[in-house]
């Protein structure tokens, strides 16, 4: 009837908005996890930070294997595929940057930009890479 229609169409409303709402939540946070204690959230971030770091960890090596085949540092993460050092999905979302000194490797993280960085001496023996979790930069007066 009439009665149990109405109550069927709100509920259908209901379920909708809250199912828009939680699209909404995936889209602001998108490595929050629903349903979960806010003192579990650090665990499930740091897990995340770790195995983001394991993925830069083995985009940095073959980097290190292209610099001892070809006496240079690769480009960008992209020569690396080319020149069949890694797959493309394993340097997926990873964006390198060189310098004088060396190289780092990035990513996006849940609390921020997950990076390992390293530099060569002068006598270019790599030195330990440093990896590091910052936050995510904040925009700064320009003077």
């Amino acid at each position: 009837g009439g009665a149990a229609g109405a109550v069927s169409k709100t509920f259908m409303v209901v379920a909708l908005l809250v199912a828009v709402f939680g699209v909404y939540k995936n889209l602001a946070s998108p490595f929050a996890v629903f349903g979960l204690s806010p003192l579990i959230q650090p665990l499930v971030d740091s897990s995340r930070e770790t195995r983001l770091l394991e993925r830069i960890e083995l985009a940095e090596s073959r980097v290190r294997g292209f610099r001892l085949a070809y006496g240079r540092l690769p480009s960008s993460l992209d020569e690396l595929v080319a020149e069949g050092f890694a797959s493309k999905s394993s340097v997926e979302g990873l964006t390198m940057t060189n310098s004088i000194s060396g190289f780092a490797i990035q990513t996006a993280g849940p609390n921020g930009e997950v990076r390992i960085e390293r530099t060569y001496g002068l006598t270019g023996v790599p030195q330990e890479p440093a990896a590091s979790v910052s936050p995510s930069p904040s925009p700064s007066p320009q003077k």
